[in-house]
């Protein structure tokens, strides 16, 4: 399989501005939003670890965002755990000492962990691919046959 790069943030591009996303957009858009790398992060006051391929958003968060209806979210979501293409969890998660702290702030997250993360964001296939790509040098040893061969005297 192979794949290609996109530089996050190219969803943000202000030719795309106000145009609702089609499913396959919203498939990347989960991708290109998942952790990279092990993140914890804050929702309110409570703290949610993702790790890497993990992303924490609401489906009301993706309604606005996609440009969607919370039902066509769900729906979208349902299908994508159906077909075995993410996962959902919930957080474990604790409250950050805050006596102002909202009381619906300790709740858990849900969290959406995409399937095969690995397949699409494979950086150690990057890396052996571009090496693949590079033309590779040959030595050739001075030796007097070769002199002769290469300065185009037989």
């Amino acid at each position: 399989m192979s794949f290609y790069l996109m530089h996050r943030g190219w969803m943000e591009n202000e030719i795309f501005e106000g145009e609702p996303f089609d499913k396959r957009s919203a498939w990347a858009w989960l991708i290109e939003n998942a952790a990279w790398d092990r993140v914890t992060i804050r929702i309110k006051q409570t703290r949610v670890v993702l790790e890497r391929g993990e992303l924490c958003f609401s489906e009301r968060f993706l309604a606005v965002r996609w440009g969607w209806s919370q039902g066509s979210v769900h729906r979208f979501i349902v299908k994508l755990t159906t077909n075995g293409m993410i996962a959902r969890r919930r957080s474990l998660t604790w409250r950050i000492e805050n006596r102002d702290a909202d009381r619906n702030a300790n709740r858990p997250q849900t969290i959406i962990s995409i399937c095969n993360y690995e397949r699409y964001q494979d950086g150690q296939k990057l890396r052996e691919s571009r090496s693949e790509s590079r033309p590779k040098l040959r030595i050739i040893p001075s030796t007097p046959l070769n002199q002769r061969l290469h300065s185009g005297v037989t």
